[in-house]
């Protein structure tokens, strides 16, 4: 039984499958939420009048959690922690929405970020029943204020003013956040580069990097353009059938076939020919990554 489709379910949409990158990444958020939210309750308490409101109650409880989540991720319960604060926020926030104004309401905004949060922590599966129930939720909202089965009223200017700056501060946060992991990330991939090209080419180690399909040379470093007689320019873009390595291409088919199946193929004796007719002797291993195939000979 083939579970590819499940295991790709419950993984995380943006590649944040890295425990240390999640972790960083959760903790940058849940510290967000508290601050956000704990200015949000300081305005409520100099408010008088919403000292009795529930939703007061229902924000402290939720900076409550926020600390029970940072405690979470530091021992280790970094998926946990994810689903928590994301449906949990959902539940904070359409309760908010459906005891105030409805759909008028500053907080029905969030959805927006709470989906795009869970699309960045937890996996599709999270994602998709949250993009649902939002929708959904504005729906249910919209049809029974329509039906007169709950009263909408309108918020002041300055508590609307107050509510969106919390949404905008929370966005800012938010955006930041992840400019800034994608900036890490792209330097992370720019040093990983530089350090494999580097390797790469003063490998002595004849390496080569050709395209599974058609077994186009894409790249090689010195020793294997020594190995095989031709400088860069000539190679680049010639096929392992062009240079003469198969006899007939159901031959290379054959090879092509077998290194799909097992991703990995050692050759312990591998004859070679050099563009000059020489003949070479090598040990060969070939590995499969996704699409292109990596080819080492070592001379013997």
């Amino acid at each position: 039984m083939n579970f590819e489709p499940i295991r790709q379910a419950f993984q995380p949409l943006f590649g944040l499958e890295r425990r240390e990158t999640l972790s960083r990444f959760l903790r940058a958020i849940i510290f967000s939420v508290i601050v956000v939210d704990a200015f949000i309750i300081i305005l409520r308490f100099w408010d008088v009048k919403t000292l009795a409101s529930p939703t007061l109650l229902v924000l402290m409880s939720l900076l409550g959690l926020q600390f029970i989540l940072l405690f979470m991720v530091r021992r280790g319960y970094v998926d946990s922690a994810a689903i928590i604060l994301v449906t949990v926020s959902w539940i904070v926030i359409t309760y908010q929405a459906w005891s105030a104004n409805g759909l008028r309401d500053a907080a029905v905004y969030v959805y927006v970020l709470i989906i795009l949060v869970a699309a960045l922590v937890t996996n599709w599966t999270i994602f998709i029943v949250l993009s649902v129930l939002s929708i959904v939720s504005i729906w249910v909202f919209a049809v029974t204020e329509s039906l007169g089965l709950r009263t909408s009223h309108f918020d002041s200017p300055l508590l609307m003013a107050r509510d969106l700056t919390a949404i905008f501060t929370l966005l800012i946060l938010f955006a930041y956040l992840v400019v800034n992991h994608v900036r890490h990330s792209m330097e992370v991939v720019r040093i990983g580069e530089e350090k494999f090209r580097k390797v790469f080419h003063v490998s002595p180690v004849a390496i080569s990097i050709t395209s599974l399909r058609e077994g186009r040379l894409m790249d090689a470093n010195e020793a294997y353009l020594k190995l095989i007689g031709y400088d860069r320019e000539s190679a680049i873009g010639k096929t392992t059938v062009d240079f003469g390595f198969w006899n007939h291409a159901s031959e290379r088919a054959k090879f092509v076939k077998r290194i799909k199946e097992k991703k990995s193929l050692h050759n312990p004796t591998y004859r070679l020919t050099s563009r000059s007719g020489e003949e070479h002797i090598t040990l060969a291993s070939y590995e499969l990554i996704e699409s292109i195939c990596l080819l080492k000979n070592k001379w013997i």
